[in-house]
């Protein structure tokens, strides 16, 4: 029976007087009487009411509209002070409970200082990866991307700077892959090239057995 109510901009926990009746351990019809009689008081010192409770209407099992209140986190610690004894402590603490609740749902958990950084990036690292298997066909290689892929050839080569082997793995993989350069490439096709590059790679490295001279 709990809602958030939108008021003047800002937002607003209630609970429903049903729940709060039940809370309480009384009749709905009998707090609702209750209330009626404090709002007497209220209105003629020009006291708020929202402040307490807001009028709201809700429908039974037949369809009929029966009255109900929202009742604030004021009005609940309200009914509390004018309930004693026993159940005036359970209500207290069931109250409490279920506003902790709903305002944790409405704010969402509070994340230490020293931690959200990490959370931030962990959230934009989980949404990029998310978007980028939904539209793989028209994202293209980052610089990362780029960079791993050119590292893994000069590795395969075992060369340690670009040379000429490395451009004719590159413009042999790009052509077979219908490109002119890295960045026309979708970027899941390019990382699921490998068995390309590596073939590429092995051809490469054939001429270049062929073209060494024999010492001995």
């Amino acid at each position: 029976m709990s809602e958030i109510m939108k008021m003047t901009n800002e937002n607003i926990v209630t609970l429903d007087s049903r729940e709060v009746a039940e809370m309480v351990g009384t009749q709905h019809k009998s707090l609702l009487r209750k209330i009626d009689e404090v709002n007497k008081d209220f209105t003629e010192h020009k006291i708020v009411l929202s402040e307490y409770w807001i009028e709201s209407k809700y429908k039974d099992a037949s369809g009929k509209e029966n009255r109900c209140l929202k009742i604030t986190k004021r009005g609940c610690e309200f009914i509390a002070h004018k309930t004693t004894g026993t159940k005036g402590n359970i209500f207290t603490h069931r109250y409490m409970e279920r506003f902790e609740e709903m305002e944790k749902q409405l704010q969402g958990e509070l994340v230490p200082i020293n931690n959200l950084q990490s959370v931030i990036s962990n959230a934009v690292t989980k949404e990029i990866d998310r978007l980028r298997k939904e539209h793989s066909e028209y994202i293209k290689p980052l610089s990362a991307d780029k960079y791993r892929i050119t590292k893994y050839i000069k590795d395969r080569l075992d060369i340690t700077k670009v040379n000429k082997e490395f451009d004719l793995v590159k413009e042999r993989v790009l052509m077979l892959l219908g490109a002119e350069k890295w960045e026309d490439v979708p970027v899941e096709t390019l990382l699921n090239s490998m068995d390309l590059i590596d073939e590429s790679i092995k051809i490469i490295k054939s001429e270049r057995k062929e073209n060494q001279v024999a010492w001995f």
